[in-house]
C-alpha cells in the first residue's frame, strides 16, 4: 500500500543512481526540499518493471515514480491510488488523534499526482484469482497463467534484456 517516507528514501537509494532525485516535498509557504540518493545503487543497468494498482499509494507510488524517472522502470498494472501528501499524526488525550498534512509531494520531474494517481506505462487488468493466491504459486508459469499483470511485467523485462 503506502509506507513510511524514510523507508521510501532508503529503498530508493538501493536502486536509483547516486545523486538522482527521489522526491520533492513542498511545505508550508512553498518551501521545497529535494531528496536525492546519497549512495551508489546495489544493482545497475538492469531492466525494472514495477507492478502497481489502485492499492499502490503514498510512499509506494513515490518509489514507483522515482524508479521510472531515474532508472527508466516500466510501470505495469492499473492506475495507482493518488496519495501524494506527507501527513503527521499527533496523539491527543482520551484516545483521540489529530492527523494533518505537513507537505505535498512531487515526483523528481516536479509533478504531483495527489488525487489522480500514476498511470502505468502498460495498463493491464488484474486477474480473476486473488493476488495473495497468485503470489503463492512457486512455479513462474503457473503464476503468469493466473496473474496477467505479472505476466505482462515478465514480458516487459524479457524485451528489455
Amino acid at each position: 500500500g503506502g509506507g513510511l517516507f524514510e523507508k521510501l528514501i532508503s529503498s530508493a537509494e538501493l536502486l536509483v543512481p547516486e545523486s538522482a532525485e527521489i522526491v520533492r516535498t513542498i511545505g508550508r509557504g512553498g518551501t521545497t526540499k529535494h531528496y536525492v540518493s546519497h549512495r551508489a545503487p546495489l544493482l545497475r543497468n538492469l531492466p525494472i518493471a514495477v507492478l502497481v494498482d489502485g492499492h499502490t499509494a503514498s510512499s509506494a507510488e513515490l518509489l514507483a515514480e522515482a524508479l521510472r524517472v531515474a532508472n527508466g522502470a516500466t510501470l505495469v498494472g492499473s492506475k495507482t491510488y493518488g496519495k501524494w501528501r506527507m501527513e503527521m499524526v499527533r496523539d491527543l488525550a482520551g484516545g483521540y488523534a489529530l492527523k494533518f498534512t505537513i507537505a505535498m509531494l512531487q515526483s523528481p520531474r516536479g509533478h504531483g499526482f495527489d488525487g489522480t494517481g500514476l498511470v502505468p506505462d502498460f495498463e493491464v487488468a488484474a486477474g480473476s484469482e486473488p493476488l495473495d493466491r497468485a503470489r503463492a504459486y512457486p512455479d513462474l508459469q503457473k503464476r503468469m497463467d493466473v496473474d496477467p499483470q505479472f505476466k505482462a511485467a515478465v514480458q516487459v523485462l524479457r524485451l528489455r534484456r
